[in-house]
């Protein structure tokens, strides 16, 4: 039962009340009028100008007050449906290279920033996703389990920079070890019936750690999607981490073979982004490959105002009495 915006938890007390108020009236008018004394003057205060308002007002005034009491017990409220997350969405774990290669200027400025860059906008545009983050060198660092919160994740990676890890202790890149790790951190944070995908974007070759296909065998038991973007050229860049150091560099080149064999193995999709442009597509590309719900969960709320009415309640006898007490007197009976 919905009146005025309000529920009852017990309505059938609601309903007794309008058959009660009605009865009140009858006994009042016709059974209490004919045990008056046939002299109406004398039960009221000498000097009364309406005798008979006085009594239909404090008929009014008890009415009420039946009535105020009976939808108190029937207690009222007001529900509220709160829901926590209603978008749609999938698992993405970001497992970002963060390899000393990643200084390479085939991008502008170079390839790092620009993938953070496009990283922030994908983010940006991931509601109802949870994210989660990793970057790896010659060794894997988790960053953040997964989470709603887009703008976490955001901050985190503006942060990123190639002094994030240390690569005299951590240099070479080991995709096998961030697989794993991709894949566990997964498992760990699984959902029942919601869909899991890593973004794997790197640059180089393994060059360290545990062999890809070691940990290939564990990906596929666990079910995680790998969506694996090669970024760069096939052919040798000259990388040179300082500028002013004109002798100090070394090359590089993207070597796509583990990354497709990675995600062929998973289920997933390999890309190569040759350009900002390119690498801008195909994120935007894997945004739209898999949409599943989130578990929304509602939460009713209830908001009671038995305290109000129990205050009228209050007031309304208080007025009752009063006018029974200052006006109507009935002292004959």
């Amino acid at each position: 039962m919905n009146v005025l915006g309000y529920q009852f938890e017990h309505q059938w007390v609601v309903l007794f009340v309008l058959a009660v108020i009605p009865a009140y009236i009858y006994f009042t008018f016709v059974v209490r009028g004919r045990s008056q004394i046939p002299y109406p003057p004398v039960q009221y205060k000498s000097g009364s100008i309406i005798p008979k308002l006085f009594f239909v007002s404090k008929l009014v005034l008890e009415s009420l007050l039946i009535l105020v009491l009976f939808l108190s017990l029937a207690k009222p409220y007001k529900s509220t449906e709160l829901t926590s997350i209603e978008a749609n969405g999938i698992d993405i774990l970001l497992t970002v290279d963060l390899s000393s290669s990643m200084q390479a200027t085939d991008f502008n400025p170079n390839r790092l920033e620009v993938t953070k860059d496009i990283i922030q906008d994908f983010v940006r545009r991931s509601t109802g996703h949870r994210l989660g983050l990793i970057i790896f060198a010659g060794h894997v660092f988790p960053i953040t389990p997964m989470t709603t919160d887009p703008l976490v994740i955001h901050d985190l990676v503006e942060g990123f920079n190639l002094r994030s890890i240390d690569h005299f202790k951590s240099g070479g890149t080991a995709i096998g070890d961030a697989v794993l790790k991709s894949a566990d951190l997964l498992k760990q944070n699984r959902l029942e019936g919601r869909d899991q995908v890593v973004i794997l974007l790197s640059d180089g070759d393994n060059s360290q750690g545990m062999s890809i296909d070691l940990a290939l065998k564990y990906a596929k038991d666990v079910g995680v999607k790998f969506y694996t973007i090669g970024i760069g050229s096939t052919d040798l860049i000259r990388v040179q981490p300082d500028p002013k150091q004109t002798d100090w560099f070394f090359n590089s080149k993207l070597v796509e073979e583990p990354l497709q064999r990675i995600a062929k193995a998973t289920g997933g999709i390999y890309y190569h982004a040759k350009t900002a442009e390119i690498l801008h597509e195909v994120f935007d590309e894997i945004s739209r490959l898999e949409q599943t719900p989130l578990e929304v969960e509602k939460i009713h709320q209830k908001k009671y105002f038995r305290q109000g009415l129990n205050l009228l309640a209050a007031i309304l006898f208080v007025l009752a009495l009063i006018l029974n007490v200052l006006f109507i007197r009935r002292p004959l009976k």
